[in-house]
Formats: C-alpha cells, structure tokens, sequence
C-alpha cells in the first residue's frame, strides 16, 4: 500500500491562503457549510483565510454569505482557475478542504476529481 507523504509548507513559501476549496458551487457540494465552519474557526483563528475556487448556481448565495457574516477578508473567490493555478495554490495552502452532503433531491457525489488530483499533489490529509 503506497502512503501519501505529509504536506508541510517550507517555511520560505509566502502562504496567502490557509484553507483551500475548489468545486462547484451547488447543493451537493455544500460550500455555505465551509463558510459557516470558518465563521465559527475565525474565533480562535481571526486571520484564517480561505481560497473558493469555483463556479456554479450557488456562488453569489455564498459571496452574500460571506458579506452577511463579515468575513470577506478571509474568504476570497477566484471563479474557475486553470491546471497550473490550482498546483499553485495547493502548494501554498495548508490545507485543502473538499466535503459534500446528499441533496434535498438525493444528488450526491461520486469520485470526486478534485480530491484524486489534491492526491496526486501530496497535500491530501
């Protein structure tokens, strides 16, 4: 069985995001939850910040949560990014973050790519 090294930032990488989301913005994939979950963790972290990267029917459902809950120097959305970009930000994220819930309408996900990918990268943990 392969194991997956630890990711831990070199301490000369400049780390403009600690947490890292990249998905859809829609039901199944639940991204008003990680905005609620760094809500309640900019408590005991107030200078967490949190890279959305994404599109979808939800996205400005969740930028009007982030301006309701006035968090919006710790949550930056950057729409859809390219291959080269998202390896960037993996590399200078502590940690990247991917849940999803079963929908209202049972949609659920699968396999999800993003997380085969942060794998590849060696900062799934």
């Amino acid at each position: 069985m392969a194991t997956i090294p630890s990711f831990r930032p070199s301490n000369h990488m400049v780390i403009k995001c600690n947490l890292f989301l990249v998905g859809r913005f829609t039901d199944k994939k639940a991204a008003h939850c990680t905005i609620l979950a760094l809500n309640a963790a900019l408590k005991k972290f107030p200078n967490a910040k949190l890279l959305m990267v994404g599109d979808g029917t939800l996205l400005n459902k969740c930028k009007n949560l982030v301006k309701h809950l006035k968090i919006d120097k710790n949550v930056i959305f950057s729409g859809v990014i390219s291959p080269n970009e998202f390896k960037e930000h993996l590399s200078k994220s502590l940690d990247f973050i991917q849940h999803s819930i079963t929908a209202d309408d049972g949609n659920m996900e699968g396999t999800s790519v993003v997380i085969l990918k942060a794998i590849v990268q060696q900062v799934y943990r």
